[in-house]
């Protein structure tokens, strides 16, 4: 009956180990905030002591996430520069750039990667000839 439910509700066991980095939700002034924070030891089935900076609160299962660390397991910096390099992607705050200098003005590329500017006719929404 338990499985029956658990399916139904979409309910999930969480389990966390101790030194797991997870975040923890913390409830000031009617606002929820997470907080990242380190497992220090679990208290019962579903309560859990967690370190946040100086502090040891106890959270609830259901008020933890887990959380990837920030060490070996965080991307590379140029990751970025890496995937728009082999899709052949421009930037999005270059091509921003460029619309922002000259609005009227699309950019198409050509085969022979020659740029051609095109300039926009009617910049503005078409309006309904009825009336």
């Amino acid at each position: 009956m338990e499985k029956q439910f658990n399916k139904h509700h979409g309910a999930r066991e969480r389990i966390f180990h101790v030194k797991d980095p997870v975040y923890a939700m913390v409830q000031k002034y009617q606002k929820n905030k997470w907080v990242h924070g380190i497992i220090k030891r679990r208290i019962g089935r579903v309560v859990y002591e967690v370190q946040m900076g100086k502090e040891i609160l106890r959270k609830r299962a259901n008020q933890l996430r887990k959380r990837i660390s920030s060490g070996s397991d965080r991307l590379d910096s140029n990751t970025l520069q890496t995937m728009l390099g082999t899709f052949d992607i421009e930037e999005l705050g270059q091509r921003t750039a460029e619309v922002a200098t000259n609005p009227r003005s699309v950019v198409n590329s050509t085969s022979d990667n020659q740029q051609q500017r095109t300039v926009i006719q009617n910049s503005y929404p078409r309006r309904s000839s009825r009336s």
